[in-house]
């Protein structure tokens, strides 16, 4: 397979294939998904309302489109790295552990590594990262599946055999070309079209090859050999829940989908507000009769002209109160808030329309909302497990390849990392904190049937060793005195 990457021909069927309607569409999906986690939502209600009604009503429409369901659920889901992991690393010597540990650091594993469990959760549980030397560091970046295109193995379709990594051209959306103050030119300064710079650039990465082509399938560097192929891997590791026998996973992200509805939703509902929330004054009367314009109000005299000759010429002036049924449509959207959530499998109190804050009565009960959370990133941990295996060996294999080339800072060096090497991940787990009232509770009880003296119980409820609680105890002979303001007062006159 990787032969045919130095045919031209075939180099060029494959970024046909890339801006081929099929591809287009996946990329614009994961496009959108990416577009409404970040909160510009409103181009696709605006969208969806003009699909429904007609563009006109758009204008008149006060648009909702800054409650983002999809972010709060997401980063509810994306818990695994909420709190930092400890990693241990088998088979180094001090120093080659040192070294690793800096390269941790320096590559900002643990916020990588959020910022991809984040885009695992957004993009239909799958996602990739990237790594790569930098400035003579190694740098970690999540990848967005509209920046990224496969060839699959063709013995397992599952598998990976070629990465390209391209930008994706956000005008293709025709939602995202409908942005206002965007006229679409990569200006000098930074602006929304910088990914324009690289749009005809392909960077192709394999076992073997490693290159960057333009728009012709034409490769524009000299080395094209992989600085990895000797250790035979690639610094790309995908993350991905289960598939069926195609490289990327068929699903529909229902989450980004209900959230562009429910602003909808909540649209019409404000331009029910708007426009039936008041009342509509009203003029009948015959046309020869009808005045060109009214001031109404409690200091103005209002004239209404009739025609006595003519019996039909009653002039008639009101107001229409409509009648319309705000609760009632507030109360749907609240309801459908709720059964979304419930059917997500999160608490219908994580998003909520009115003011309420999480309260526990036990350490018991905060544990097993922790618990809850942390159970949805369960089937998660295994499937990043692994991928911290594949983060570590790229790790390995850059170091290995590039030290004593001085693309790698001196402070990473060290002897070649064993093959043997292993990282092992333990992920932070929710902590049975106790109430107040708990720990007085349990100090009390283990008093009542002498398994704590008074010493032991103080060093309990104060957390800190028995010697030191002893020391809180007062001894015999201490002068115990109330304080007394009066004569705190008198004493600092004396003193004075």
């Amino acid at each position: 397979m990787d032969e045919r990457l130095l045919d031209q021909a075939y180099r060029k069927q494959l970024i046909e294939e890339i801006k081929g309607t099929e591809n287009q569409e996946r990329l614009q999906n994961s496009q959108e998904e990416w577009d409404v986690y970040a909160g510009n939502i409103r181009p696709y209600v605006e969208q969806k309302i003009c699909d429904r009604f007609n563009a006109e009503l758009v204008k008149e429409i006060p648009i909702v489109s800054s409650i983002n369901i999809l972010k709060k659920v997401v980063d509810s889901r994306a818990s695994l790295y909420k709190g930092e992991p400890t990693r241990d690393f088998t088979d180094l010597s001090e120093e080659q552990e040192e070294a690793v540990e800096l390269i941790y650091r320096d590559m900002r594993t643990n916020f990588s590594l959020l910022e991809s469990n984040k885009l695992y959760e957004l993009q239909k549980l799958q996602t990739h990262l990237l790594i790569e030397p930098k400035n003579g560091k190694l740098v970690m970046r999540p990848v967005k599946a509209h920046q990224l295109n496969v060839v699959p193995d063709h013995m397992d379709p599952e598998t990976g055999e070629v990465y390209i990594f391209s930008a994706y051209n956000e005008m293709v959306n025709t939602n995202k070309a409908s942005l206002k103050n965007q006229n679409n030119v990569n200006e000098k300064i930074a602006d929304v079209d910088d990914y324009q710079a690289a749009e005809d650039r392909f960077i192709v990465w394999s076992k073997e090859y490693h290159f960057v082509m333009d728009g012709n399938g034409l490769i524009l560097n000299e080395d094209i050999e992989s600085p990895l192929a000797s250790e035979g891997v690639m610094p790309v590791v995908p993350i991905s829940a289960m598939k069926d026998f195609t490289y990327w996973r068929e699903e529909t992200n229902d989450v980004a989908e209900f959230c562009v509805d429910y602003n909808v939703h909540q649209s019409m509902l404000g331009q029910i507000v708007e426009t039936q929330g008041f009342a509509q004054a009203f003029l009948k009367a015959p046309s020869n009769l009808m005045p060109s314009y009214i001031n109404v109000g409690p200091n103005r005299i209002l004239k209404l002209v009739t025609d006595p000759n003519n019996p039909d010429s009653n002039v008639e002036f009101g107001y229409a109160t409509p009648n319309s049924d705000i609760a009632g449509a507030q109360a749907y959207n609240e309801s459908l808030l709720a059964q979304f959530l419930s059917s997500q499998g999160l608490e219908t109190t994580s998003i909520s329309g009115q003011a309420s804050t999480d309260k526990f009565s036990s350490g018991t009960e905060r544990l097993l909302a922790q618990i809850e959370k942390f159970d949805a990133s369960k089937e998660t941990m295994a499937i990043y497990r692994d991928a911290e295996a594949e983060i570590y060996k790229i790790v390995k294999a850059w170091h290995n390849v590039l030290k004593g080339t001085g693309l790698l800072l001196s402070k990473y060096e060290t002897t070649d990392f064993p093959e043997d090497s292993e990282v092992i991940v333990k992920y932070k787990e929710p902590q049975h904190m106790l109430s107040e009232m708990e720990r007085l509770d349990i100090a009390e009880r283990k008093m009542d049937m002498g398994i704590y003296d008074k010493i032991d119980a103080i060093a309990f409820l104060e957390e800190i060793p028995r010697d030191q609680a002893e020391e809180l105890i007062p001894k015999e002979g201490d002068i115990l005195v109330e304080p007394n303001v009066e004569t705190e007062v008198i004493d600092e006159e004396n003193k004075a």
